[in-house]
């Protein structure tokens, strides 16, 4: 999938998809991911905020969040052992990239069901898609399904 603005795109428009901005485009192909060889686990702290409403009474629902400006870790497992480096990104930003895994079968020489992260922070509030690239032993390269970081402000 190539992401590029419409006036940019030099093939078929016929067999385009087009979505609402590059932040959009990016989710969505990391959230279409097949079978993807490395899993984001949730970054941040398990929040509850309770919303007012007329009718039904107010509600309640869980979301995950971290605060604006402060630090936090975003983690990933391999599932194949040909995974060498992963890089992640809120939205279309890079957030940084590791290659220093642990656990799983390190000790059989092998990345897979190891975990690699990065601490980082973003320092502004909004809702941000949280995805991870990874790139494998041959050069190709997959995306982790992404997942909602909700970030607050103080």
């Amino acid at each position: 999938m190539f992401i590029s603005a419409a006036q940019n795109f030099n093939r078929n428009t016929n067999h385009a998809s087009w979505l609402l901005n590059e932040t959009v485009a990016w989710a969505w192909r990391a959230h279409n991911t097949r079978n993807p060889l490395v899993v984001i686990t949730a970054p941040g702290q398990a929040t509850v905020t309770i919303h007012e409403g007329k009718s039904p009474p107010p509600t309640g629902y869980q979301e995950t969040g971290v605060q604006l400006g402060l630090p936090f870790t975003i983690d990933a497992i391999a599932l194949s052992e040909k995974v060498t480096t992963v890089e992640f990104f809120a939205n279309s930003t890079s957030l940084g990239s590791s290659n220093e895994f642990s656990g799983g079968e390190m000790s059989l020489g092998s990345h897979k069901f190891a975990t690699v992260g990065i601490t980082t922070q973003i320092d502004e509030p909004g809702c941000y898609a949280i995805m991870a690239r990874y790139t494998l032993k041959d050069g190709r390269s997959g995306w982790a399904r992404c997942f909602p970081l909700f970030v607050h402000q103080k």
